[in-house]
């Protein structure tokens, strides 16, 4: 009877893959090996899983809410935030949420599930992802440039009036950011030839060099392992790895791992790719797959509805790196 209890109590709290299906207006949920464990038919934006507990946070921008979610069940947890919210993030701590409107940003309350500020930038964000620092970066494609703003304690919004201009010339470049967990770095995709690097001073970002992409390749999204040794950036053909160096720079490896087949047709979306450490976790057209850090190679792969674009995984900030 006690292995049993003990059996349950590991399945409620197994590792959990939340995915968001715009055009079918779906949120599935996933095991680490991709089984599928539950579906809401939900007119969601983005899903962000809680860092310390068994939740998550969903945008439903035509609804003008944010709702909470038990991701053992599925159920909701019956509480509700007025913000008219597309893409999420919490804080490492996961005390404050902080939601991307499309004038601005709102922050959260997670404990107290009440808004603290709500700010008009002028701009809608066309990527934004929050540091270790409590610093959040915005990508702004009005003015191509990374803005960035601190969270206080409270979860109070303030603007640091540092920004970092980008390279892309494209309409909605930059089209993605990604954070390493150790605060070091910021990366700033583009569809217009380079992938920016940025060191953090502070709230301020540093130019730290450009990474072209091969051929005519375009970025979608990418991810930092959780040690912040390397970054995966996903392409619309491959995936391309990034790798720090005992100085800290980044340097492409050269390895291009392909996503091959109609899975290169991959749907851009935001953040469409997500780590636990172990696994590197992307959505394609129309499906969702699970990549080998250790083999740099593709393990499992599950049917998705059309155009899954936003993609989270539960215990990214406590994970361990791949040995």
């Amino acid at each position: 009877m006690l292995l049993r209890l003990l059996l349950a109590a590991i399945a409620i709290n197994a590792q959990s893959l939340s995915v968001v299906t715009i055009s079918s207006q779906g949120l599935d949920l996933f095991g680490p090996s991709l089984d599928k464990r539950s579906s809401l038919p939900l007119d969601a934006f983005d899903s962000k899983h809680h860092p310390q507990h068994p939740f998550l946070a969903v945008s439903r921008p035509s609804q003008k809410i944010i709702e909470f979610y038990d991701s053992r069940t599925m159920q909701p947890s019956g509480d509700t935030v007025q913000a008219e919210a597309r893409e999420l993030a919490f804080t490492a701590s996961g005390d404050c949420l902080i939601a991307a409107t499309p004038n601005g940003l709102t922050s959260v309350s997670y404990a107290k599930r009440t808004v603290v500020t709500r700010m008009t930038t002028g701009f809608a964000a066309t990527s934004m992802v929050v540091n270790s620092a409590r610093l959040i970066a915005v990508g702004d494609s009005a003015t191509k440039r990374v803005r960035v703003f601190r969270i206080g304690e409270t979860c109070k919004l303030t603007d640091s009036h540092f920004n970092a201009p980008v390279s892309g010339q494209h309409a909605s470049d930059p089209v993605g950011l990604a954070v390493s967990p150790n605060g070091d770095h910021l990366i700033a995709l583009n569809r217009s030839g380079f992938i920016d690097v940025y060191r953090w001073r502070g709230a301020a970002l540093i130019a730290a060099g450009r990474v072209p992409y091969p051929g005519i390749a375009n970025g979608f999204g990418a991810v930092f392992l959780p040690d912040s040794s390397r970054a995966y950036v996903l392409t619309n053909s491959h995936l391309m790895v990034l790798e720090a160096d005992r100085l800290g720079a980044l340097h492409d490896m050269k390895l291009r791992i392909p996503i091959g087949g109609q899975r290169s047709q991959a749907a851009p979306g935001q953040r469409p790719v997500a780590t636990d450490g172990r696994m590197i976790y992307l959505t394609t057209r129309n499906s969702v797959v699970a990549l080998s850090v250790e083999r740099h190679k593709i393990v499992a792969e599950t049917p998705a509805g059309p155009n899954p674009t936003a993609i989270d995984v539960s215990g990214l900030w406590g994970a361990s790196a791949a040995p």
